[in-house]
């Protein structure tokens, strides 16, 4: 096949599942970031208890050190994958971010912590405008062949946006969770 992504091998048959196997991998990929980029915040308290003279101040500093990079290399990130592509682009942001996560997990000070966590945001900052691209390009042929997949795609952003107002991803002490599950 060329490179023209409308080109088919055989112009006259009906598109393949490929398109909705891309869309699925595109979520779970970007599932699988959203734990990783937050899990630091929840285990935070435990991280902190395990170095001696941590405080909120050196853990925030790890925590604010993720969005630096992640903010600052949207674009950059964007642009290249608009030069090179998402099929380029993609695996190489999920081996860096996935790379710094691993290294995170071994890290033992505070300035390694801070230094795969950048990196970390580095990957991530990538993964969002590369995804993005992989579904402008489908999207117009996501459309013709079935129209309902943008309302399929909207309402699992409904139904994640609506549990995050409820605040199902915020935390609370485990007493204050109990209570909240007794009937009143």
């Amino acid at each position: 096949m060329g490179k023209n992504p409308e080109h088919r091998a055989h112009p006259g048959s009906p598109p393949t599942g490929t398109r909705y196997k891309v869309l699925a991998w595109l979520g779970g990929a970007a599932t699988i970031a959203y734990i990783c980029r937050n899990s630091f915040g929840v285990a935070e308290s435990k991280i902190r208890g395990e170095f001696e003279g941590w405080d909120t101040f050196e853990t925030g500093i790890i925590m604010s050190a993720f969005q630096l990079t992640y903010s600052l290399l949207q674009i950059p990130t964007g642009q290249l994958s608009d030069r090179h592509g998402s099929r380029v682009c993609l695996p190489i942001f999920s081996l860096i971010w996935s790379a710094a996560t691993l290294c995170l997990a071994k890290m033992s000070g505070l300035w390694s912590m801070v230094a795969a966590r950048l990196v970390k945001g580095v990957g991530q900052a990538g993964l969002f405008p590369a995804s993005t691209n992989s579904l402008a390009r489908g999207r117009v042929r996501l459309m013709d062949d079935d129209p309902h997949a943008l309302a399929q795609v909207g309402c699992f952003f409904v139904g994640f946006g609506h549990a995050s107002s409820e605040g199902f991803y915020t935390r609370k002490p485990p007493e204050k969770q109990r209570d909240s599950l007794r009937p009143s």
